[in-house]
C-alpha cells in the first residue's frame, strides 16, 4: 500500500526519464499525491543520459511551474554524470541556480 507524501512509501520521480516516456509536467501532475522526492537530470529525449538540467530538451519552465503547482516540497537531488568532474559540477551549480530562481518566479 502507498502512503501519502510524507507517508513511509512514496515515489522517486526521475524527471529524465519522465521526459523519456512523454511529458515531464504530464508526470508530475500524475504522481504528485505520492512523490517524495524529485530526482533532477536532462537529456535530448532519445536515451537516459543524466546530463545537467538545462544541457537537453526538458522544459524546465513547465517542469519547475508544475512542481511548484502541485506543492510538491520534499528534496530535488541533481542525478547526473558527467566524465569532467569539476566542469559537471560548475554546470551544476550555474543550474541549481537558475531552478532555484524559477521556483521564485512562479
Amino acid at each position: 500500500m502507498l502512503f501519502r507524501s510524507g507517508g513511509p512509501i512514496g515515489i522517486a520521480l526521475d524527471y529524465g526519464r519522465a521526459h523519456l516516456e512523454g511529458d515531464v509536467a504530464d508526470a508530475i501532475e500524475t504522481v504528485a499525491e505520492f512523490m517524495t522526492v524529485a530526482l533532477l537530470n536532462d537529456n535530448r529525449g532519445r536515451r537516459d543520459e543524466r546530463l545537467v538540467p538545462g544541457a537537453g530538451t526538458i522544459n524546465w519552465d513547465a517542469a519547475m511551474m508544475t512542481t511548484q503547482k502541485v506543492g510538491f516540497s520534499g528534496p530535488a537531488i541533481f542525478d547526473i554524470d558527467g566524465a569532467d568532474v569539476e566542469a559537471t559540477l560548475r554546470q551544476a551549480a550555474k543550474a541549481r541556480e537558475r531552478l532555484t530562481s524559477l521556483l521564485s518566479v512562479f
